[in-house]
C-alpha cells in the first residue's frame, strides 16, 4: 500500500511540476533569442531582434546592445531557476528548449573573447 502511494505520488509529481512553469512573456522572450541566436549575426534582421529584445533605441551602439541583452537574458534565466528550484529540467520540453537556447546565447557570449584568444593562440601556433 504504501508502495502505491509512493509511485502515485512521484507519478502525480512530475506530470503537475514539469509542464509549463514558463510564462507567456518568458516564451516569448526566448522565442526571440531562438530566431536572434538562428539567423546571420551581421543582418538588420538582427540587429531588430535585439532592439526588440532589449528595448533599447535603433541609434544605441553594438556594444550596448550586446551588453543590455545578455544583462536581460541572465536576468530571464535566474528568474527561471528561482521559480523552479534551481532546476531547468522541471520545465516542460517546450520551455526548457526555449530556455536552452537563452543558456547557449549567455555562455557564448559571456565566454567569446576567450573562445577568439584561444583561436588566435592556435592561429599563431
Amino acid at each position: 500500500m504504501a508502495y502505491s502511494y509512493i509511485v502515485y505520488y512521484v507519478f502525480k509529481k512530475c506530470l503537475t511540476d514539469s509542464e509549463g512553469n514558463m510564462k507567456n512573456r518568458e516564451r516569448e522572450f526566448f522565442s526571440k533569442v531562438k530566431q536572434a541566436i538562428t539567423c546571420n549575426p551581421f543582418s538588420p534582421r538582427r540587429l531588430r531582434l535585439d532592439l526588440e529584445l532589449t528595448g533599447l533605441p535603433a541609434n544605441t551602439h553594438i556594444p550596448d546592445i550586446l551588453q543590455t541583452l545578455l544583462q536581460r537574458v541572465s536576468q530571464m534565466l535566474e528568474t527561471l531557476l528561482q521559480r523552479n528550484g534551481g532546476a531547468l529540467l522541471s520545465l516542460s520540453a517546450r520551455d526548457l528548449q526555449l530556455a536552452r537556447y537563452g543558456v547557449l546565447f549567455h555562455l557564448f557570449h559571456r565566454y567569446a573573447d576567450r573562445y577568439e584568444d584561444h583561436i588566435q593562440k592556435q592561429i599563431e601556433e
